[in-house]
């Protein structure tokens, strides 16, 4: 039996992504909003229970992630609105605010948690996509013969420029 927390996911991975216009070896403009398009998991999952196991968090998850994204703004500052699947299906949202520095391909942001805690992630930015690999995305219970324990899974983020 496997559970679904993404607490983990909103409090950590998308609260620190960001990008720079000053990029010469991309050609698309880093400012403006990035959507989250795909989520790529390490380990394939039935999550919307329908039989058949998959890779692709959003398709087993459903739509909440659909409103996730990042806005970079002027003077490197950063906007993130998290919109993720949250127990049940009921979506959890938050928005942040950050800040971001940009050394060629390489997007490093860092953001400030609800708790106060800094946090940073680093994407990589080719053409109008930017990736992550998250190694601890989220986590699930599992039940072996009787004990259960948490497993974390790891998982690559894709945003697109919109």
């Amino acid at each position: 039996m496997k559970k679904i927390s993404m607490v983990a996911f909103a409090a950590t991975a998308l609260m620190a992504m960001s990008c720079s216009d000053d990029d010469s070896s991309n050609s698309v403009a880093l400012s403006g909003k990035w959507k989250l398009t795909k989520i790529t998991t390490d380990q394939a999952f039935d999550g919307n229970e329908d039989g058949t196991a998959t890779k692709d968090l959003i398709a087993e998850t459903g739509q909440c992630w659909k409103d996730t994204y990042f806005e970079f703004l002027a003077n490197n500052e950063a906007i993130n609105f998290i919109s993720t699947p949250w127990l049940g299906n009921e979506c959890y949202t938050a928005e942040t605010e950050g800040s971001y520095a940009v050394d060629g391909n390489s997007v490093v942001v860092t953001a400030m948690d609800e708790e106060g805690e800094s946090s940073e992630l680093e994407l990589t930015k080719t053409g109008n996509k930017l990736k992550t690999y998250v190694p601890d995305f989220y986590e699930v219970e599992v039940t072996v013969g009787g004990e259960t324990q948490v497993v974390s899974v790891a998982a690559t983020l894709e945003f697109t420029k919109q």
